[in-house]
């Protein structure tokens, strides 16, 4: 052992709780499992959570959809397919229920979904075909905002909040496979 590993800070696993892995091609039917969020002043808006309790824990199988951490310990879980492409979202609160949430304006799956402005910004997809449609969920009125469209219809591709009201969607597939990026501002 080296005097700098001695003085190295000791590596820490995150706290899980039972929560986590939200549904996708296998597992479709498990129960959530997340990262437990401490809660403070921040805590989740109370109008999200109010909405109704689906009857079951379990999600409704669906693949090719967004699960996205926002607020203080909720994650909104939305779009996909099943049998169909879904408009439908869920909430899991900190306490591990599932809130039922408005549903999207469009239906879409492939799409990509960024944590911005307390609430969720969901950007393309596929629906009837590559969507340039943006929305905004805003967790406490329990609604979906239609937003200015992308540049370019895009699904299957990345997005990352960069700073403020800005967003890198990176690659995807529109008339083939995209290698170009576009810097969306909400």
């Amino acid at each position: 052992m080296t005097e700098q590993d001695e003085h190295a800070p000791e590596a820490r696993a995150p706290l899980l709780s039972r929560r986590a892995v939200l549904g996708g091609l296998a597992a479709a039917s498990m129960t959530p499992w997340l990262i437990n969020a401490a809660r403070g002043d921040d805590s989740p808006p109370q109008s999200a959570l109010n909405a109704p309790i689906a009857s079951s824990t379990t999600p409704l199988p669906r693949q090719q959809h967004t699960a996205t951490a926002f607020g203080n310990g909720l994650i909104l879980v939305a779009g996909g397919l099943h049998h169909g492409v879904l408009a439908g979202a869920e909430i899991y609160g900190p306490d591990g229920r599932l809130h039922l949430a408005a549903p999207m304006n469009t239906p879409r799956y492939a799409h990509a979904a960024v944590p911005i402005d307390g609430g969720v910004l969901v950007l393309g997809g596929y629906g009837r075909g590559p969507l340039a449609d943006v929305e905004f969920y805003d967790p406490k009125t329990n609604s979906w905002t239609p937003k200015k469209p992308l540049n370019l219809p895009r699904y299957a591709h990345a997005a990352i909040h960069v700073s403020g009201a800005q967003i890198l969607l990176i690659g995807g597939c529109f008339r083939g496979v995209l290698s170009n990026t576009e810097m969306y501002v909400l």
